[in-house]
């Protein structure tokens, strides 16, 4: 399966904001490995696409390779759409629309290509041309050092650029009593985008002074989330937990419960990632 095309439409989506940089390497390892598997088959498996996005998407690809549309039109487009807070199925929908009819055929995206000297003299042009075949500036500018021979650089690449910062690590109070460590619920919806770094340091710091308290009651007291979605993420914990769905699925269906468009089980359901047994 030749996957260029669909690699070029998820790169326009990443660079517009559409997906994360995440969403985009796990597309392309997908793609790598797809074998015999139709675009639209991959794209489903990874379950970072609703049903409706994928028919779209494919739909993008097919007039991609139909050349009707250019890569750069469509990353223009996803820009214009996306920047204008429109969704990933309007802007798929406005791609649809301004490619251009069946049986024509679309401009190849301007590639820049550098002028031809001109030479006030016909002497001038002909011991150009003679030094371009001999190879002779080809190989004035293969011998020139590069400059990662230089050993300034080389001593820069080999020094540690940055440290990773640990996570979930605010400093306690002064003589706070041990409290258990962050709950992996907390570490998902944090994963998930749902609760900030900002949000898990005042829970944290709310837990070391009053380590009585659930950590559940914290999280509804400080409004990091409502009671229907903390009992969706503890569900959404069991269920990785016995290997029902992984991580990134349960990132898709608890920003469904958040933003209201259906219960995280019916998100499950309508993607066809969990039957309800």
């Amino acid at each position: 399966m030749s996957s260029d095309n669909a690699l070029a439409v998820i790169k326009a989506i990443q660079s517009s904001g559409g997906i994360t940089l995440q969403n985009e390497a796990q597309l392309t390892v997908a793609f790598q490995k797809a074998g015999d598997k139709t675009v639209e088959q991959v794209l489903l498996e990874t379950g970072i696409f609703t049903p409706k996005q994928v028919a779209g998407l494919c739909k993008t690809v097919d007039l991609l390779n139909q050349n009707r549309i250019t890569v750069l039109e469509i990353a223009t487009c996803m820009a214009t759409m996306l920047g204008t807070f429109s969704t990933l199925d309007e802007a798929l929908k406005e791609i649809e629309v301004m490619a251009r009819p069946e049986g024509q055929v679309a401009e190849p995206d301007p590639v820049y290509e550098a002028p031809e000297p001109q030479f006030a003299s016909g002497q001038y042009q002909q011991q150009y041309e003679a030094a371009q075949q001999s190879g002779q500036y080809q190989q004035q500018y293969e011998t020139q050092p590069h400059y990662e021979t230089q050993p300034q650089y080389q001593q820069y690449e080999a020094q540690p650029q940055y440290q990773e910062t640990p996570q979930y690590q605010a400093p306690p109070p002064a003589g706070a009593p041990p409290v258990p460590g962050v709950p992996t619920v907390i570490k998902l919806l944090v994963n998930a985008h749902v609760i900030t770094q900002d949000m898990l340091n005042n829970f944290i710091q709310h837990m070391y002074a009053a380590p009585q308290t659930t950590w559940q009651q914290h999280a509804l007291n400080l409004g990091l989330l409502d009671e229907r979605t903390l009992e969706a993420a503890v569900i959404g914990q069991q269920m990785i937990d016995a290997g029902q769905i992984d991580e990134a699925k349960f990132s898709v269906c608890i920003y469904d419960q958040i933003t209201g468009m259906c219960t995280f089980r019916e998100s499950l359901q309508n993607r066809g990632w969990w039957t309800g047994a």
